[in-house]
Parts: C-alpha cells; sequence; structure tokens
C-alpha cells in the first residue's frame, strides 16, 4: 500500500505487527513519511487506493441518481466497499503528539576569539 504526496514523495507501507498497548516511537529525518504514516493509522488520511476507490463510489452513485442500473450499480459498490475493507492501514487509537527532540546536555561554546591586538 502506498500514499503519494506532492510529486516526489511516495511512502511504502508493508505488512507488520504491533502489540496491545505497544508504545512505537518514530524517528526520522524531515520528508520521510513520519507524519504520514501516523495519519493513516489515525483514519485521518486514505492510502492512494482507499482514495481511488472512494471515487468510484461517488462516481457509480452519480451514475445511479442519472437513472442508471440500480441493482447492477448497488453490487458494484458494494463490491468496491468489501474491497476497502481489506485496504490500506487498520485505524488504531493513536496519540498524535509531535515532540521536538533536543539533547539535554549540549557541549559547552567554544571560548570567543582573542580581541584584535594593536596594529604596529
Amino acid at each position: 500500500m502506498e500514499k503519494k504526496t506532492g510529486s516526489k514523495f511516495r511512502l511504502e507501507v508493508t505488512a507488520g505487527e504491533f502489540k496491545d498497548s505497544e508504545i512505537v516511537v518514530m524517528l526520522g529525518e524531515n520528508g520521510t513519511g513520519k507524519t504520514t504514516f501516523i495519519k493513516m493509522l489515525a483514519g485521518l488520511l486514505l492510502s492512494d487506493d482507499e482514495e481511488k476507490g472512494h471515487r468510484m463510489i461517488e462516481k457509480l452513485k452519480k451514475q445511479k441518481e442519472e437513472g442508471g442500473d440500480e441493482a447492477d450499480i448497488d453490487d458494484k459498490i458494494e463490491q468496491i466497499e468489501i474491497k476497502l475493507q481489506t485496504l490500506g492501514v487498520p485505524k488504531l487509537n493513536v496519540s498524535y503528539k509531535p515532540q521536538k527532540i533536543s539533547p539535554k546536555c549540549l557541549p559547552p561554546p567554544p571560548p570567543p576569539p582573542p580581541p584584535p591586538g594593536p596594529h604596529v
């Protein structure tokens, strides 16, 4: 499953598992998909396939409103909804609290340069 944002970024999510009440910490450089992944886990952002499925359902509903074959359209919508249940990441109870982590102890700053000497 993947999520593309912008023209260059692509987050690919592979299967894995979390244990009940497990605390997970995500560290990484800016732009590596941490926030995107958390939003997907929280149900705030859909995978590309989920978005495509929802667009297809909306298109079918419009066809139905315009007099399309109601039974056939309902069957297609049901098939898509079943498929959507298997797509994306499972929606979890996520605590989304971005934090900036900085070191507790910083080395002392370098000494100031010596004052310039007199010109001779």
